[in-house]
């Protein structure tokens, strides 16, 4: 899910030229609105800036096998549930009555004498649920209105005696006032190994669309929409947990032949590929069947227009409202790059279909989501003629997730960085490979940005008061979670990226082949790390996420003496501040221009480095190359021999305001 924007810096790592446009996307010509309207959009970005710093194929079987030259381990992959549902939609009540059975398996190695099952659409049944009592502010869902429920009216096992396992009230473990955490007791354990058969039978209601699910007029968004079983753990525990406002979800692998009745007019897109689709009267039924998925979502609307295409041996559709046409073809454009991006970097996409879904206007809360085979967007239709990169950004941020965490399948409630921070990393990498150097937030009319800074800028605060690695709900607020969980994750990873020259990303692809369909944790990711690059490495990306790791260098002074034999010695100290250590690089320039590298391993609160110039210094530049993305406080690793002149307190005040604010958010 998107959060805030993401892009790549304008320089490769280690500081090396960018590499060359994608084609199709770097020259972008000017329509004539951009041309008519620069002076009335100026005074607006200027405001925009500094708000931005304030605040399975037919055959259900995926594709694991890698590219001709590339070696990709087969993960362990158990199938735990097979999901056959059939469900009718009726978009006048915004209801969905569906029947279906679970083919249920005891992988664990304990015996079962009960299951839990998550009703997450429960979470708007009233303003008492543990979604409502915790609204908070900041992200996304806190303007829910309306109602939302699912009320199941039979989950039995026939083999058992075929008795309705439901209990007769409804609640989750603890709290009578909540009904999104069902425990269901079993008539007789379950052993390990041994599957069961459950019926079931149930009615949705869908609420006006808020936290990726629900109804817009005639638009319906149907997320986490059926009775679904908790993730089963090898000790036999399940992982279950009410619906949260700031988490998401946690899931079993499953196999899905689910049919979607809906009337005629209406078009359907949902999770995996679109086997059947019959006529039938007024209405249509619409068969989709995946394999090896942990989810299963579906939208459906008589206003959606339709752009089809094939890439890779991936079936793509596009979704949109009337009058997006343009804004599809780039998402559709972006989609097929990221595949191959993407797949060139964590492994194949292993299946053969994707969706592309753009909502309405009028369902904002339903775009910026992945589900299995299925994502999400959003932008005005209005985008592509300023030059906005809407699109491409969310798109590009969704489809990563395709790989963190649908292919990996973390707990995005317990480690949600593992989710969306290696997502928003993978979108900025992405990125940058996508659209000219340092455009990807550009909002309007062209105007370059880099959202490296962006995310760095809002996150500094907020890491000085809490950890990145701690689960979803234990954050103080949606600002703080956004700003961690996306933006400082993202960062802490492009630094240790920059620094060596490569290789974080290099340990990510190693890290998501790996854990391919295999649940990971922290943990593996910091192995892979230290595997890859080493302990050191390991350690700052312990320290960055699990406690508050923060770094500051800064620049104290510059003295020049004149040598005995010609030219001039020069010491330059520095100040590291904060837990965090990482080589550090200086540029020192003379005044004819000619500069020096000098090199600092990190190490310690200070540090002099000596140097001996021709002419006299001129200035000196802490981390030219932008290395160090974490560093909180660009504007201190500086020095000049002749300083601007001081200007009044006040207009100092403002003005470093409005520079900070264009630095962070436009400095890599």
């Amino acid at each position: 899910m998107i959060a805030g924007p993401g892009d790549a810096d304008p320089r490769t790592p280690g500081g090396g030229a960018a590499r060359a446009p994608a084609p199709g996307l770097r020259a972008e010509p000017r329509a004539w609105l951009g041309r008519i309207v620069p002076a009335l959009f100026a005074a607006s970005f200027a405001l925009l800036v500094v708000t931005l710093v304030a605040v399975a194929s037919p055959e259900l079987e995926p594709r694991t096998e890698a590219p001709r030259g590339e070696s990709l381990p087969r993960a362990p992959r158990v199938t735990v549930s097979t999901y056959t549902l059939d469900a009718r939609l009726d978009p006048v009540r915004h209801t969905i009555h569906a029947t279906g059975t679970i083919d249920f398996t005891n992988v664990s190695r304990a015996p079962l004498d009960h299951l839990f099952v998550h009703l997450y659409l429960e979470a708007f049944a009233s303003d008492r649920t543990v979604f409502h009592r915790d609204l908070g502010w900041g992200f996304r869902g806190g303007g829910w209105r309306g109602e939302g429920r699912t009320v199941v009216s039979r989950f039995s096992v026939p083999a058992w005696g075929g008795e309705n396992l439901w209990p007769e009230r409804a609640t989750s473990p603890d709290d009578p006032e909540d009904g999104t955490d069902i425990r269901v007791p079993l008539p007789r354990t379950l052993a390990p190994g041994e599957t069961v058969r459950i019926e079931l039978a149930w009615e949705s209601l869908l609420p006006p669309v808020t936290l990726r699910t629900g109804h817009a007029g005639s638009f319906h968004m149907a997320a986490q929409w059926f009775p679904k079983i908790a993730k089963l753990e090898p000790d036999g525990t399940f992982a279950h947990f009410p619906f949260e406002r700031l988490s998401e979800f946690y899931a079993d692998f499953s196999d899905w032949d689910v049919t979607v009745r809906t009337p005629a007019a209406f078009v359907v897109g949902a999770t995996g590929h679109a086997l059947e689709v019959i006529p039938a009267g007024d209405t249509t039924a619409h068969r989709f069947v995946q394999r090896g998925v942990h989810d299963f979502a579906f939208t459906a609307w008589d206003g959606f227009r339709e752009l089809r295409a094939v890439h890779g041996g991936v079936r793509l559709r596009c979704l949109y409202p009337e009058g997006h046409r343009q804004v599809a073809e780039r998402e559709l454009e972006v989609v097929k790059l990221g595949l191959d991006h993407l797949g060139a970097r964590f492994g194949p996409y292993p299946f053969e279909d994707l969706t592309i879904v753009h909502p309405p206007a009028s369902a904002p809360e339903a775009g910026g989501m992945e589900y299995p085979t299925l994502i999400t967007t959003g932008g005005p239709w209005w985008g592509p003629l300023l030059g906005a990169r809407t699109a491409e950004l969310v798109t590009i941020h969704e489809l990563a997730h395709q790989w963190f965490q649908g292919l990996l399948a973390s707990n995005e409630r317990e480690h949600p960085f593992l989710d969306e921070g290696l997502a928003t990393f993978a979108e900025m990498d992405a990125m940058e490979s996508l659209v000219p150097p340092g455009s990807s937030l550009s909002l309007a009319l062209g105007l370059p940005l880099a959202t490296p800074g962006f995310h760095r800028a809002r996150a500094v605060e907020p890491s000085r008061r809490e950890v990145v690695a701690q689960p979803a709900r234990a954050f103080e607020d949606g600002g703080d979670y956004g700003a961690l969980v996306y933006g400082r994750t993202a960062v802490l990873l492009v630094t240790l990226d920059r620094v060596h020259e490569g290789g974080l990303r290099r340990a990510l692809g190693a890290y998501a082949r790996t854990f391919r369909f295999a649940h990971p944790d922290p943990t593996d990711l910091l192995d892979v790390v230290a595997a890859e690059l080493g302990e050191p490495a390991r350690e700052v990306l312990r320290q960055g996420l699990f406690e508050r790791g923060t770094l500051d260098v800064s620049l104290r002074a510059v003295t020049a003496k004149e040598a005995e034999g010609g030219g001039w010695n020069v010491q330059i100290e520095l100040a590291r501040a904060g837990i965090i250590e990482l080589p550090v690089e200086v540029d020192l320039v003379d005044e004819a221009g000619a500069v020096q590298r000098l090199q600092w391993d990190g190490r310690g609160a200070n540090a002099t480095l000596a140097a001996h110039t021709a002419r006299p210094p001129r200035f000196a530049l802490v981390d030219p190359e932008r290395k160090l993305l974490l560093d909180d406080d660009l504007l201190n690793g500086a020095w000049a021999a002749r300083p601007a002149p001081a200007v009044a307190g006040r207009t100092l005040g403002a003005a470093g305001f409005l520079a900070r604010a264009v630095i962070d958010v436009v400095a890599p």
